[in-house]
């Protein structure tokens, strides 16, 4: 989480694994056999790596809510 706090839903292959806030400067790793799923509010404000592949940051300026994918092949 870079520049404000960021409530996250994140689910592993259909599982709520994590719901919840996190603090600005926090980090989470999180895994799954086939599908990540994640809802992020502040998405503006969370930086994501992907397979070890740095992706950005999750939503565009100003985009608070996001709702993305990611599989073996990549998100979506």
């Amino acid at each position: 989480i870079v520049d404000a706090p960021s409530w996250l839903q994140v689910r592993a292959d259909g599982v709520i694994v994590f719901s919840n806030t996190l603090a600005m400067g926090a980090e989470r790793t999180f895994t799954a056999k086939s599908e990540l799923f994640i809802h992020a509010g502040r998405a503006d404000a969370v930086d994501l790596v992907f397979n070890g592949v740095p992706q950005g940051r999750l939503g565009n300026p100003g985009q608070s809510v996001v709702r993305r994918t990611f599989t073996r092949a990549g998100g979506q």
